[in-house]
Parts: structure tokens; C-alpha cells; sequence
């Protein structure tokens, strides 16, 4: 009787084993939190920049070097810089995608973070009919509000109309 009392917890522990039932591990997964954001600018518009491409800029040295990017093809371009409060923010720049269309447009619906990782969502907004055409990048200006261990280092995933944007250089 003994001897079948000892056994019967190794046997509940390989039982459980086999059958399939997960067990939690001791690192959880973070659960996506949403990010606050302000849309500064959102448009299809001219731009040096090739996308699909982002940048993160952490204060207003990185900021400026964000627009420089945008209007290095175009010396002539007088961009007048959207605010971002560098105290509480960070100002996420995203090339979305080139359009044949100038007048096609974009609208990020979500900012979420799930640990390093941050994942804009957008979708595209439909031409008018008889549209303008003309090479137009899709392009997102946006003030994210930080948070808690905000480290301006953070992973950015894009979705465009509900599929991942493949960025060269970033890991999936």
C-alpha cells in the first residue's frame, strides 16, 4: 500500500505528460498593449524614401534627420517639421508603400506593443475615381506617447490592409 502511494505522483506527472496538456511556462508571453498615438501626417506624397520603410526618432536631432531622409532627392523641399513632445513621445516615421495613384491615401487604425515589439496597423484609402497618375509613397507621421521601459530601440512590425509589410533588414 506503501509503495503505491510514492508511485502515485510520478505517475499523475508522466500522465500528465503524455496527454497533451500544456503546461504554463515560467516566461509568459506579453499580451498586446495598446500605444496612444496621434496621426501628424498621413497622405501619398513625394518622397526620397523607398518603401516600405520606418524610422524612430527619440528627440528632435532624430527627428530632423527623419525629414532629411524624406526630402534628400529634393533640395528644394521646405518641410515644415510636425510637433512631437520628445518629452513624453517618440515620432515614428512609415513608408508604407508606393501608389500609381497621387491621390490614394492611408490611415493608421492601431498602434499596439507586445514586450520590444511594436505593430502599426493601416489600411489604404481607395483613389477617387479617374485618379492622377503619378509615383506617390504612402506615408505615416506619428506621435507615439511612451511608456514604461520605452528604450526608442524597439522593433517595428508594419500590416497594410491586414497583411505584414516586409521591411529589408527587420526580423519577422
Amino acid at each position: 500500500m506503501r509503495r503505491t502511494i510514492r508511485l502515485l505522483p510520478t505517475v499523475f506527472v508522466v500522465l500528465t505528460a503524455c496527454s497533451g496538456t500544456v503546461v504554463p511556462s515560467s516566461s509568459p508571453v506579453a499580451s498586446p498593449e495598446h500605444v496612444r498615438f496621434r496621426a501628424l501626417v498621413e497622405r501619398a506624397g513625394p518622397s526620397c524614401v523607398e518603401a516600405p520603410e520606418w524610422a524612430l526618432a527619440t528627440d528632435e536631432a532624430e527627428w530632423i534627420d527623419v525629414f532629411d531622409r524624406e526630402t534628400d532627392c529634393r533640395p528644394d523641399a521646405d518641410v515644415m517639421l510636425p510637433e512631437v513632445d520628445f518629452g513624453r513621445q517618440a515620432g515614428l516615421a512609415v513608408w508604407w508603400a508606393s501608389s500609381s495613384c497621387a491621390e490614394a491615401g492611408v490611415r493608421t487604425e492601431s498602434v499596439e506593443r507586445a514586450g520590444a515589439i511594436v505593430t502599426v496597423r493601416a489600411v489604404t484609402i481607395p483613389p477617387p475615381r479617374g485618379c492622377r497618375v503619378g509615383h506617390a509613397t504612402l506615408e505615416s507621421m506619428l506621435a507615439l506617447d511612451r511608456w514604461e521601459g520605452f528604450a526608442g530601440v524597439e522593433q517595428i512590425r508594419l500590416v497594410l490592409d491586414g497583411r505584414p509589410v516586409r521591411v529589408s533588414g527587420t526580423e519577422e
